[in-house]
């Protein structure tokens, strides 16, 4: 399949038939497009990443073509895909999957009650209606790492958290999220510090939910809601849309009232009012 050699002198070879012009023009629009991949922004990611690639019709939206690779490969003249020629093709990548995703659709999802997926992705059109074609690949990371901390006064933190939004997934040739009912309880790495990954979001609904465990400290039940964007749209640039994704640390004092959130080296700090 990777090798050029016989492929490419085959249908070169079909020009050289003296006295069939509109035969060789015939036959050279059953050669196959060979599509390379020219690695020009790779972020932070390593060699070793696996990716998954697909090549789709831009008209008709069917499948043309997929594999899975390691990042590494791409760039070089030795890996490429191939397929029936086509007026124009978006070719897409996606690396940090999880499951048994292999290329087939060009959507990801986020099951219900998961978190999100630390998504990298690319997408680029492209004509392909020659032999060759190469496009660029300039990965892009669709979610951001988030860490909340709660500075409780005594004991353990006595609420549990939820997060809730309405992003479940992300459209790989548009790079535009999809709309549907996100939950999942974040990873509580310490008392009263949790994590969970946040897709790309396609809206300002993105909320954490507390809930009273019962007992001395706190009721049973729903306590307060927190809408993380109350305070991300403090932060002068920081946009969902952005190529990349940043990162995102928030300090909630449950004795102060107030919220210090950090993007990627910026701080704001805000009051809130907490009903607990």
């Amino acid at each position: 399949m990777r090798n050029l050699k016989t492929i490419l002198p085959l249908c070169l070879a079909l020009t050289m038939v003296p006295g069939c012009r509109s035969l060789v023009l015939e036959d050279r629009g059953e050669c196959p497009v060979f599509l390379f991949y020219d690695l020009v922004d790779r972020c932070s990611l390593t060699d070793d990443e696996t990716i998954v690639l697909s090549v789709w019709d831009a008209d008709k939206g069917g499948l043309l073509t997929k594999a899975s690779t390691e990042l590494g490969e791409l760039g070089t003249r030795d890996y490429w895909l191939s397929f029936h020629k086509t007026p124009e093709v978006v070719a897409t990548g996606v690396l940090g999957l999880r499951g048994d995703y292999s290329g087939d659709v060009s959507t990801v999802s986020i099951p219900y009650g998961q978190e999100g997926l630390p998504l990298w992705r690319f997408s680029a059109p492209a004509e392909a209606l020659s032999e060759e074609v190469v496009v660029p690949v300039v990965i892009r990371k669709d979610y951001s790492s988030v860490t909340v901390r709660f500075l409780y006064p005594d004991g353990a933190f006595p609420y549990s958290v939820y997060l809730d939004g309405n992003t479940s997934g992300i459209d790989l040739i548009s790079g535009k999220p999809l709309q549907g009912p996100f939950h999942c309880e974040p990873r509580e790495k310490a008392s009263g510090a949790f994590e969970f990954v946040a897709p790309r979001q396609g809206d300002y609904s993105l909320t954490l939910e507390l809930w009273g465990k019962g007992g001395e400290d706190s009721e049973k039940g729903h306590v307060d809601d927190i809408v993380l964007w109350d305070f991300l749209r403090k932060i002068e640039g920081f946009d969902w849309a952005a190529d990349n994704l940043p990162d995102i640390d928030i300090e909630i004092d449950f004795v102060r009232s107030a919220v210090s959130v950090t993007v990627n080296g910026w701080t704001v700090a805000a009051t809130i009012s907490l009903t607990i």
